[in-house]
């Protein structure tokens, strides 16, 4: 694997090579040869598999995906992965012409869809919709207004946030929505009824 440095202004690289000036890496890279969809995993890999491999934060080591997917259907599955643009998978050169299987690492299209896909392979909801159902569960709550006013004013993300000043005195998201859906149940219950 070529080696980079700074020389000043200059980034110099330097290919490893033998005593005979032949070129001779430690550890190779195998990547998918075409170019391929920013997220379009492979045909037959279950969801449970995907998480799997969505799961994976920096490089997760040839044993764990072993143990992940059985050593029999391990090189299977990481060849598909490769293919289809979803892992690098790095490789010990052995004797300049074999290979082992060190580790791999997903690529940066697969990792900047990381969270969303795991959400929703997870069965979570989206952050906008929950944002938008707690507002609407607190609409026409007078007790609720400055609490409706703190969410309405903060915008939904990729991870929902509880409203800075909130008065339910959490920074747990779940805790947060489940106080105010209590809440907005509560009040709304103790309205008088109204008269036909």
């Amino acid at each position: 694997m070529p080696r980079t440095r700074k020389d000043g202004d200059e980034v110099l690289t330097r290919v490893p090579v033998d005593r005979k000036r032949r070129v001779n890496p430690a550890v190779v890279d195998l990547i998918a040869s075409d170019p391929v969809p920013a997220y379009d995993p492979p045909a037959g890999l279950t969801d449970r598999d995907l998480i799997k491999v969505l799961t994976t934060r920096t490089r997760k080591r040839w044993t764990t995906i072993e143990a992940d997917f059985g050593q029999e259907q391990a090189w299977r599955t990481t060849v598909s992965l490769i293919r289809c643009g979803a892992v690098v998978l790095r490789c010990k050169v052995v004797q300049t012409t074999g290979f082992t299987p060190d580790s791999w690492q997903l690529t940066p299209s697969w990792a900047s869809l990381r969270e969303d896909k795991l959400a929703q392979l997870r069965g979570h909801p989206d952050p906008s919709r929950l944002h938008a159902e707690l507002l609407q569960a607190m609409a026409g709550i007078p007790q609720l207004a400055s609490e409706h006013a703190l969410l309405a004013a903060t915008a939904p993300a990729r991870t929902l946030q509880v409203p800075a000043g909130s008065t339910t005195g959490t920074e747990d998201w779940r805790v947060y929505e489940v106080a105010v859906r209590s809440a907005a149940v509560w009040w709304a219950a103790q309205s008088p009824p109204r008269s036909r």
